[in-house]
């Protein structure tokens, strides 16, 4: 009888169980060996190291040990309760255990011994601790003040081989936690960590266009295959580190599967429907009607027994509620009832990789077929435009992965339309393309629409007018010009 067995390749790594991390690193850290966090003052070093101990107690059964060289444990205790993290709890329970070592130099734990410090009483400390609650991840936080104590480029090599040495001996996965300079310049002591330590990672909190943006690099991890470059990440308060992998997932293959956009005659002009794993990118002029149908949209997924997140990034919660009550549905109920999440927020308010988590957290909870966002040209403008690029990458990775459906809106910047950069790169990606302008015809001003692409299907080529009601969009019949796209144009798409 055959048994089952581990799969050979994943033997050498222990999963962090922080929220993507273990994908960009393909599989979690060395077993067994110590990886050297490097970060600027604000990066997120302390964070990660908790996390890294919460994430082994709470989903690995790993009990874990804090070495404290930097705060005492006090403070600690404190500064986690930000993201409900019973430490004090772990103690009781033997699952944790502080090593306080603020003030070894004055008790004699780390010793002077010619022109070197000695380790080892430390070291004993932290064997002890490791023993007493039997832990598998340990951190040391931060090594600084330590190295920062030798003179030389060999004093600090040998100091640093004698605390991962010594870390090793013990068995355990550790994080030994350490500051830099710069955020792309040089370590904070002699240049030689780098080349010390097998594993390295590296925490920025860099700042871009007067914006400071948190992202990870793997830098090295000796013998495994993971990941290159910087990825993004935010520190969210009741939940610890997200790093957000930017590049796409293996996916599922493409369902076949039409739903509905609410909106018959707009079903028929895409063939049946859109797909279920599809991303509809909606262009518009200032008040052409994109937020009522991003709303038809999402009412259509709860009318078929699905779950639905509505984004607002332009107008408040109060503001949204207040111009629903025409449509005669009762949302804060729907709410009640978990079928819809409506999410708000002031796009200032956070940054781009912020809000992106905010968005797989809210679809997360709810368990969301669909997503609107409503309108990503306004959450454009408070970022530079290759964040929001990844922004808008990661977030259709995020949709295609989880096989929803999801409309984004776009604003163009005049009547007449010009094409908007949010435009260009959602374009890009999206499954499915639909255009609402103004016309004048007649000596009036009408709306009308077209769909531009869909995505393995013939549609409706025609442009239509449409006018909006008390039931939301009225499509009617083609309009007899094509002054549509003379006057609006279609989003540009990269050669």
């Amino acid at each position: 009888m055959t048994q089952n067995r581990p799969d050979p390749s994943l033997m050498d790594r222990l999963l962090t169980g922080i929220p993507g991390l273990d994908e960009i690193t393909a599989g979690g850290l060395p077993l067994g060996g110590s990886t050297l966090v490097e970060g600027t003052t604000g990066s997120g070093k302390t964070v990660l190291a908790f996390h890294f101990l919460q994430a082994g107690i709470v989903a690995f059964d790993e009990p874990g040990v804090f070495v404290t060289l930097a705060e005492s444990p006090e403070k600690l205790r404190r500064f986690v309760t930000e993201f409900g993290w019973p430490v004090a709890g772990w103690e009781e329970q033997r699952s944790f255990a502080f090593v306080d070592a603020t003030s070894d130099f004055a008790a004699g734990a780390v010793m002077v011994v010619g022109e070197d410090l000695d380790f080892g009483v430390l070291l004993s400390r932290v064997a002890a601790a490791v023993e007493r609650v039997g832990a598998r991840r340990v951190v040391i936080d931060s090594i600084d003040g330590l190295l920062d104590r030798y003179g030389d480029r060999a004093g600090v090599r040998r100091g640093l081989q004698q605390i991962l040495t010594g870390l090793e001996s013990l068995g355990v996965t550790a994080l030994v936690t350490m500051g830099r300079s710069e955020d792309y310049g040089p370590v904070r002591n002699s240049g030689v960590e780098e080349f010390v330590a097998d594993n390295v990672v590296i925490l920025r909190n860099a700042l871009h266009d007067g914006i400071r943006r948190r992202t990870f690099e793997a830098l090295k991890l000796r013998g495994t295959h993971h990941r290159r470059g910087e990825f993004p990440f935010g520190i969210v308060r009741g939940q610890g580190i997200v790093v957000i992998p930017i590049v796409p997932s293996p996916r599922p293959p493409a369902t076949s599967e039409r739903i509905s956009t609410g909106n018959p005659v707009l079903d028929e002009m895409f063939g049946g429907g859109l797909f279920q794993d599809s991303v509809t990118l909606v262009s518009g002029s200032t008040g052409v009607g994109k937020t009522n149908l991003a709303v038809q949209f999402v009412l259509a997924g709860i009318a078929a027994g699905r779950t639905s997140v509505l984004v607002g990034y332009e107008e408040s919660r109060h503001q949204l509620l207040e111009g629903f009550r025409s449509w005669g549905v009762d949302f804060e109920q729907l709410e009640a009832d978990a079928k819809l999440r409506l999410l708000c927020v002031a796009p200032e308010a956070a940054s781009f990789d912020e809000h992106l988590i905010s968005i797989k957290r809210a679809t997360s909870e709810v368990g969301a077929d669909r997503v609107a966002i409503d309108s990503l040209s306004t959450l454009e403008r408070y970022g530079p435009e290759r964040v929001f690029r990844e922004f808008v990458v990661a977030l259709t990775a995020h949709v295609k992965d989880h096989q929803m459906a999801a409309l984004l809106t776009t604003t163009t910047s005049a009547l007449a339309s010009t094409t908007a950069p949010s435009e260009r790169h959602v374009s890009a990606l999206s499954d499915a393309i639909i255009i609402m302008r103004y016309a004048e015809l007649e000596g009036e001003i009408r709306r009308c629409l077209a769909v531009l692409k869909i995505r393995g299907s013939d549609h409706d080529k025609r442009i239509r007018e449409f006018t909006i009601g008390d039931e939301g969009i009225v499509i009617g019949g083609p309009l007899p010009t094509a002054g549509l796209l003379a006057r609006g144009g279609a989003p540009d798409r990269p050669a």
